[in-house]
């Protein structure tokens, strides 16, 4: 093979030394982001700048990384089949992020997000009485109690820490502007454009979190005390219309994890609850499929262990 030789017009102009090149390039995050995609490649199929629709602008913007990992197998020949989706954004900051704890009790939110399904709820009939009711899948899917869940440090305010001459303020917008609505969005995004075929039998089930990996410090603000904390979920309520009725929204969590913390979060938190996720659909997948299934008594609705597919 040829050696590929550098021509001599490919070369920085007067006064731009590559020194200011490698500045400039330590400064956009860039690296960070090719960091985290090396950290995950082992675990996850990667997508660098992953297209998503702006449902504002109409125009296509663009996620960090979207790392998907496969959770099911083929034995039995499930109608499910659960995918885990880290939508991943990262920002690498010298100035700390700070995350305000509210003085409540944790908030309900859809967490995670559960797209590529023909229902969001299952209609449950009474094998005695014949009575009839709905149960939501995320309830399901998902164990309430699991510890990945109940993260106890959480906000739903924060702000970035900037410098205005010798003094230091805290500024909020830019944060939500350039991180909180593209993660948004782009969970949005990926929920309209999983939705199955009608004539569907069998389900990629898309379980999608919401994720910013930081690359700076992040002080937890609960009252008078300040801490450092690796992991800070943050819930966001967006507004949502409709076209009959009131509309109340939805609540969105996004996952804040410091670079140095990401494996402990995949490997010890995030990965454990995606597991239960899985065997809960290898368990229910026909119910969930169909949207239907029976339990033996009006006793047992609510029960989602005595959920059986109906005959």
């Amino acid at each position: 093979m040829t050696d590929i030789l550098n021509p001599t017009s490919n070369t920085l102009p007067t006064g731009l030394s590559m020194e200011q090149v490698e500045s400039a390039i330590t400064a956009s995050g860039y690296p960070l982001q090719i960091d985290v995609g090396r950290t995950l490649s082992s675990r996850f199929s990667l997508d660098h700048e992953w297209s998503f629709q702006d449902r504002d602008s109409g125009e296509y913007r663009a996620l960090d990384i979207l790392a998907s990992k496969k959770l099911y197998d083929l034995v039995g020949h499930p109608r499910l089949y659960p995918v885990a989706n880290l939508m991943i954004e990262c920002k690498q900051t010298k100035l700390p992020l700070v995350f305000f704890c509210p003085e409540s009790g944790l908030p309900a939110a859809d967490l995670p997000i559960i797209a590529g399904l023909p229902v969001s709820e299952v209609h449950v009939t009474t094998a005695d009485t014949k009575s009839t009711s709905k149960v939501r899948v995320r309830r399901i899917l998902t164990d309430s109690t699991h510890p990945f869940l109940r993260h106890g440090k959480f906000c739903y305010t924060f702000s970035k820490v900037k410098r205005t001459g010798s003094k230091i303020e805290l500024c909020g917008s830019d944060t939500y502007q350039s991180i909180v609505q593209p993660l948004v969005k782009s969970l949005i995004h990926l929920e309209k454009v999983r939705v199955p075929g009608k004539t569907w039998v069998y389900f990629t089930v898309d379980i999608a979190f919401a994720i910013v990996i930081i690359d700076g410090p992040m002080i937890f603000s609960r009252g008078e005390s300040l801490s450092f904390e690796p992991w800070v979920r943050v819930y966001r309520h967006e507004h949502s219309a409709v076209k009959d009725g009131p509309a109340y929204g939805r609540k969105f969590a996004l996952d804040f994890v410091h670079r140095d913390f990401l494996d402990s979060y995949v490997d010890d938190h995030l990965l454990p609850f995606c597991t239960s996720i899985r065997e809960r659909a290898r368990k229910h997948h026909i119910e969930i499929a169909e949207g239907e299934a029976v339990v033996p008594t009006s006793a047992d609705i609510g029960e989602i262990s005595k959920l059986e597919p109906t005959a």
